[in-house]
């Protein structure tokens, strides 16, 4: 395994981890370019050419897939290692006889059911950390199994089952190219729990889809770490999901995902509650901590077509460099929004996905109220502003793509504001009040947006 940029110039000092527990029995690690940083007791490169995995088998073909198991276990920045080695040992017969019997097994084709395997032991600690009541049995069977009234819902007839599945998006092109990957995990979680709780339902379980060409144990094990933790924020149990293995499907370090969701809520909470919504009814906003995982394409073209790489310090904060700020998850509502819901606060829930403000609030909404905003109410952040600046967006265009820092908004009784704005905030939530629902008249739009040319 080789460091970034051998055999020309290449980094030395980065740190190296060698996964020993997932090691298969007869695979060992040889140190080369290696040494021990005293400072931290740590072992880091200092070598072009930096460590080996050997292993030992009965053919010399079970021995270099081994091998490359061992790759998979050894981390560290920028680590290359050729996939090719002892091919030429490995030849077809090129006899013409095509009623020769010849042998291939399944990972010949591409596909490690031992990686598959390795992993959900890997991560069965993690998923075990997002158990909950109704939800306690491990990962690895067939299905995710969930008891209802050991989640409290003991009248089974007044409940709802809510499900809802959605993915990331290109947002997912971005992490691969930079190599961050447990951020996606909570991203995936949020786009489907979100959608739940604006129909009043508690998250209650999940399960994820991961797919690859080809599985790399290390990349499929951070994803899973955010995934876990998005459950954990959302108050839901990952009850399972599928690793599939596809060869040839994706380019090599590529994947996509999606998730399920699965929710409940009583049938007197459930939302949005035309019926009671009228004139003069409040719009709060909750803020969103950035991009969230819609509009992406958009970002990645206007980021793509000037100089600005996502490894560059971000224009707009100096803490963080452009691919880390446009990769910061979608804030997961959750567990805040839900004692309003039960305290039946809230009239109505929009999640600012695909489309904004403007495509995703009359959706909520009846069809004789209109959702008036005022944008001079929030400070829009600086993200959305370099975005606009630096491609030239319309500010129409932008208002129905991003979220412009507002990621949820309730629907509220004007009696009932101060109410749910101390229920949020005890949270730690950030809310404005940005609007109002006024009487919609013939041929006005679900949702007005007033100062949007203050954008930027």
């Amino acid at each position: 395994m080789a460091a970034k940029g051998y055999p020309e110039s290449y980094e030395k000092g980065d740190e190296i981890k060698v996964l020993k527990d997932n090691l298969p029995n007869n695979v060992f690690i040889f140190h080369a370019g290696t040494k021990k940083d005293e400072s931290n007791d740590k072992i880091v490169t200092n070598g072009g050419r930096v460590i080996a995995s050997t292993a030992i088998s009965d053919s010399l073909e079970d021995a270099v897939k081994l091998a490359y198991i061992g790759c998979e276990n050894v981390l560290f920045e920028g680590k290359y290692n050729r996939k090719d080695i002892a091919h030429r040992a490995f030849k077809k017969s090129t006899s013409t006889d095509k009623s020769k019997k010849i042998s291939i097994t399944y990972e010949d084709a591409g596909v490690s059911v031992d990686a598959g395997n390795l992993l959900v032991e890997n991560i069965k600690k993690l998923v075990k950390s997002t158990a909950r009541p109704g939800a306690n049995s491990e990962i690895g069977g067939f299905g995710g199994l969930f008891d209802i009234k050991a989640a409290g819902y003991d009248d089974v007839e007044q409940v709802l089952f809510v499900g809802a599945t959605d993915g990331v998006g290109t947002k997912l092109m971005i992490a691969q190219e930079l190599n961050i990957h447990n951020t996606v995990g909570i991203d995936l979680v949020a786009m489907n729990v979100n959608d739940l709780i604006v129909q009043g339902a508690e998250s209650l379980m999940f399960l994820d889809y991961f797919a690859t060409g080809h599985l790399d144990l290390s990349i499929a094990e951070s994803f899973i770490e955010g995934v876990t933790k998005g459950c954990k924020l959302a108050g839901c149990a990952l009850v399972g999901g599928e690793t599939s293995e596809m060869p040839g499907m994706y380019p090599p370090g590529h994947y996509d995902t999606n998730g399920t969701a699965f929710g409940a809520v009583l049938k007197d909470e459930m939302l949005p509650k035309l019926q009671e919504m009228s004139e003069g009814d409040v719009l709060i906003g909750l803020k969103s901590d950035g991009i969230h995982s819609n509009g992406f394409s958009l970002v990645r073209k206007i980021i793509e077509s000037t100089e600005f790489k996502y490894t560059d310090k971000a224009p707009f904060n100096n803490e963080l460099t452009i691919g880390e700020a446009v990769l910061v998850p979608t804030k997961i509502y959750v567990k805040q929004l839900l004692p309003s819901i039960k305290e039946k606060l809230i009239l109505g829930l929009s999640h600012i996905t695909g489309g904004g403000l403007i495509e995703n609030l009359p959706r909520t909404l009846p069809k004789n109220l209109t959702a008036k905003i005022n944008m001079n109410n929030w400070e829009i952040p600086e993200i959305f502003k370099w975005l606009g600046k630096i491609g030239g967006v319309p500010h129409k265009d932008i208002l129905k793509t991003l979220n412009l820092g507002i990621g949820m908004v309730a629907i509220v009784k004007k009696e009932n504001v101060n109410k749910v704005i101390d229920n949020l905030t005890k949270e730690g939530e950030k809310v404005v009040i940005i609007g109002e629902l006024i009487k919609r008249e013939d041929n006005m739009a679900g949702c007005i947006v007033e100062n949007y040319e203050n954008i930027y």
